[in-house]
């Protein structure tokens, strides 16, 4: 593509189309007789539905047949690394900021390890002006996001409408180890120039689009567990001396206090493995839990903070833990804020990448935003 796909004319249009493929709701919904409240929110925001709407109940639309869960199985066959599908059509539906989210393509990258019937996959898009920082082509105009990955269940997945070679994906996936920020706006390219606030805002939108469907699938990948019961699966002891043992040489331990996943989570490092940030360097640490050492238990690994937004339902954080983890690793988060210890509604990690995604309750920012001091986050290694 030449230069001009750099035209500010160009990008705006490019990412308007974006907005309304990844936004506006299908046909047999837009031409709904009665809106319902979702509805009538975006109409009164989006001209190209309302103009849609009308020519639909205009002409009226014949709705498609739906199809049955028998079928759709049928249809998805087997699932392997270098499929492009689009997510099952019943993940999709109204969400934040007035969005009708259409379920996507995604290119599945790779099984997960230690989730039977899960594959993690990343956004792909087809929107070439707006390609940027580890957008990575997989045939002309289409590009795999590997920057924005997820855990996904194979039985959520559609039928395949395309395989890229092997060398291909090797491409991708080298891309993910590398792990570009999303925030970043541009391309790699050398004839474009380093930013692009369009670039910037499709970037955001796919986050968006990625923390929807990621958080309403995380559920089906990561099994509930009660805490009481977590913390007996997880090799955190129950018996309060054998927690102040095991744990009081890394972190300072409250004696006569019950044992608590809490405590393991935030409690302050003792000075003898408190973590060192390089200088002049705010790193953010994960603790590392590894249940099944008799010594070393807890150390302290790095975290890449890669973006953070505030959404409608919560405050939406994301990053990678830079350390190898278990393939069963499970992630617990706080943030503590006016003294509060807050959890999060919803988390999910990949354990074979370190990518994680938290949604907190959106609490008072008090005019400004978490810092990554703010934010404990505990990886329990199995």
């Amino acid at each position: 593509m030449t230069t001009d796909r750099l035209r500010p004319d160009l990008l705006r249009a490019a990412l308007e189309e974006a907005v309304r493929v990844r936004g506006c709701p299908p046909a047999e919904i837009l031409a709904e007789q009665h809106p319902d409240e979702a509805l009538a929110f975006h109409l009164a925001s989006c001209f190209f539905c309302r103009d849609e709407r009308d020519l639909l109940m205009e002409l009226g639309v014949e709705p498609e047949p739906p199809i049955s869960a028998g079928e759709e199985a049928a249809e998805r066959g087997a699932v392997r690394p270098g499929d492009v599908r689009a997510l099952s059509a019943v993940l999709g539906g109204w969400g934040p900021r007035g969005r009708y989210y259409r379920s996507p393509l995604v290119l599945v990258l790779e099984p997960l390890p230690g989730m039977a019937g899960a594959v993690r996959v990343c956004l792909v898009h087809d929107f070439p002006r707006l390609a940027g920082p580890g957008d990575v082509e997989l045939a002309p105009g289409l590009f795999a996001e590997s920057w924005n990955s997820f855990p996904a269940p194979v039985d959520r997945l559609g039928p395949a409408v395309r395989m890229v070679p092997g060398a291909v994906l090797e491409g991708v996936l080298r891309a993910v180890r590398k792990r570009p920020d999303p925030g970043a706006a541009g391309s790699e390219r050398e004839d474009d120039t380093p930013e692009s606030p369009y670039v910037a805002a499709f970037r955001r939108l796919e986050v968006e689009t990625s923390a929807y469907f990621s958080l309403r699938l995380a559920e089906e990948v990561l099994a509930e567990t009660p805490e009481e019961g977590r913390q007996e699966e997880d090799g955190i002891p129950r018996d309060e001396q054998e927690f102040l043992n095991r744990f009081s040489r890394y972190i300072r331990l409250e004696r006569d206090r019950e044992p608590s996943l809490e405590d393991l989570v935030v409690a302050p490092w003792t000075d003898a493995y408190l973590p060192l940030a390089a200088a002049g360097e705010t790193t953010l640490f994960a603790r590392l839990y590894y249940p099944g050492r008799s010594d070393g238990v807890l150390e302290a690994v790095p975290v890449e903070l890669t973006f953070r937004q505030r959404l409608p339902e919560g405050l939406l954080l994301g990053g990678r833990i830079r350390s190898p983890l278990g393939p069963k690793a499970r992630l617990e988060a706080r943030l503590m804020w006016a003294g509060v210890s807050v959890a999060p509604r919803e988390v999910t990690l990949d354990s074979s990448s370190g990518f994680f995604r938290l949604l907190f309750p959106a609490p008072d920012l008090e005019g400004r935003d978490p810092e990554p001091g703010d934010l404990h986050l505990l990886v329990i290694s199995k």
